[in-house]
């Protein structure tokens, strides 16, 4: 059951899910895309669903998948632009009030 594929991340872009599927792939992850793009042009069934783009990996992959994801998204402080709009404010400012 758990080397069975399941969906993984649903995205609007079919170039949103290439780039995932780069990344897993380069990180020895197997990938299948899928989509919800109806068989029949919305304009003749009146149907307006929203086509997502999927892609399913095998589940025993999904904590590996997401420590590549969190791995990729992280950056260094000093890859940020000096003038960022949010190097301007002080702690006081950025914290969530209770």
């Amino acid at each position: 059951m758990k080397d069975e594929y399941a969906v993984y991340k649903k995205f609007p872009t079919i170039e949103q899910v290439k780039e995932i599927e780069s990344l897993l792939n380069e990180n020895h992850i197997e990938t299948i895309i899928g989509d919800n793009i109806p068989p029949v042009d919305t304009t003749f069934t009146g149907n307006d669903l929203i086509s997502e783009f999927e892609i399913r990996i095998k589940q025993s992959e999904f904590e590996k998948a997401n420590a590549i994801l969190e791995k990729d998204c992280e950056i260094s402080i000093e890859d940020v632009d000096k003038d960022y709009y949010l190097l301007k404010f002080r702690t006081h400012h950025l914290q969530v009030f209770k």
